[in-house]
């Protein structure tokens, strides 16, 4: 809520420093039981419970994987951190422990847009003066949610850049979806489970290629996914529509060999196969040449008579006298 920032340096980013940088950072400022959000980092799932911060009252709270803001007032600290350090220190030399702290004081008294700063909200107590502030934690979290859902509309429309709202589907719990952030160029989307809703919130489980689903799950907002295949009003839809318009034809022109004529067989992209074949092919109205079989020019007038006039143009001379005496006395 406040903003409050602290800071520590770290040797390398393994178990053991993360566990010494979270315990100098969260003491000083913490009261019986502290919840700290994290990151899915490798070091950090280690210490998800580790024994040492739970003997100082810490829990670690891994954010969700398959959500890219999934802590973004550390990562919005991180931001406003490194602009102080560059107005502390133009020259980019390296930090030192000074020079950290001090851009750390610097950030912890600027104003935010509520009117305080992060300490002042921290203490309730006039940064400059001393004086108690007549501000309780319950009006700076309603203003904080009011300016928060104030802004929601225009960042998202900042972030679409023109294209639309994003859409939520009406999926049932069992259906398998897609998430719209997954996929590249080198990987396919994975399939997800729909397990749970809750509102506008899925409980996702993840569809491995041996068929199992992992043990894995992911709360993802709803408009965020979309289904693998088509929903069932649709395909219904697409069969009593292509029903209507072949309605005058008989039975005998939609059978077809080799093909089921029962239009409850669909397949899974929602259309029939008999009403597929029924639709006329288009032909091109262009002239069709003779094609060029073996070598032998369309130009050429000389009527074929047997499988000797059909010579390839590779053979040596390109004579067809020649050529049948070529192919007799070397063929086995």
């Amino acid at each position: 809520m406040t903003s409050y920032t602290s800071a520590t340096f770290v040797t390398n980013e393994t178990a053991p420093e993360y566990r010494k940088a979270l315990i100098l950072c969260c003491l000083p400022l913490k009261f019986d039981q502290s919840t700290v959000r994290v990151d899915c980092a490798p070091a950090l799932q280690k210490l998800k419970s580790d024994n040492s911060l739970a003997a100082h009252g810490i829990k670690l709270d891994l954010g969700n994987s398959k959500n890219v803001n999934k802590n973004p007032v550390a990562e919005k600290a991180n931001q406003e951190l490194e602009a102080e350090l560059l107005r502390v220190d133009p020259s980019g030399s390296p930090v030192s422990a000074v020079t950290l702290l001090q851009a750390v004081q610097v950030l912890n008294s600027r104003i935010r847009s509520c009117g305080l700063s992060s300490r002042e909200m921290l203490v309730g107590r006039d940064q400059v003066t001393g004086q108690k502030l007549a501000v309780t934690d319950q009006q700076l979290t309603e203003f904080q949610e009011t300016t928060k859902a104030r802004n929601h509309l225009y960042s998202a429309k900042c972030k679409a850049r023109g294209g639309p709202t994003a859409q939520s589907h009406p999926l049932p719990v069992g259906a398998l979806v897609y998430l719209k952030q997954d996929g590249d160029k080198f990987n396919a989307r994975a399939p997800y489970m729909i397990v749970k809703k809750v509102k506008d919130t899925l409980l996702l489980q993840k569809s491995a290629t041996s068929g199992f689903l992992s043990s894995k799950q992911y709360w993802v907002p709803n408009n965020r996914v979309f289904p693998i295949s088509r929903s069932k009003e649709d395909e219904e839809k697409d069969v009593i529509g292509s029903q209507s318009d072949s309605s005058d034809s008989s039975d005998s022109d939609q059978c077809f060999s080799g093909m089921d004529c029962d239009p409850s067989n669909e397949t899974s992209e929602g259309f029939s196969p008999a009403v597929e074949a029924l639709q006329p092919s288009r032909r091109s109205s262009r002239n069709r040449s003779k094609p060029q079989r073996y070598g032998v020019v369309a130009d050429c007038q000389d009527s074929v008579e047997d499988d000797n006039d059909l010579i390839p143009s590779w053979y040596p001379g390109w004579n067809k006298d020649d050529t049948r005496n070529y192919i007799r006395d070397n063929s086995t």
